[in-house]
């Protein structure tokens, strides 16, 4: 993959934390997320630092807990059976 620092012919644009103790890399090539079915996803769009760190936080919560399905995209989202169903279909949830 080819990142750049800045120039928009990238597929990425690395960008230094604060205190410059790490770097987060914003993809944002429309050709990279065509290529995963989501051409017009938000997450193209790029956020405040502050974002971005709430945003791996969740991921990191949710990769961390087997019990929780991890929905990213808009189809999977309303894919998934409301509340009522999965109250129906598994015994004991809450």
């Amino acid at each position: 993959m080819r990142f750049s620092t800045g120039s928009s012919g990238g597929f990425a644009v690395a960008v230094d934390c604060i205190h410059n103790r790490a770097r987060l890399y914003h993809v944002h090539s429309k050709l990279l997320y065509h290529a995963i079915g989501e051409p017009d996803s938000r997450y193209r769009r790029a956020v405040p630092a502050r974002a971005a760190a709430e945003r791996l936080m969740r991921l990191d919560a949710a990769l961390t807990s087997s019990h929780c399905d991890w929905l990213t995209t808009r189809s999977e989202k309303l894919a998934y059976p409301p509340l009522e169903d999965r109250r129906r279909v598994v015994p004991g949830w809450r």
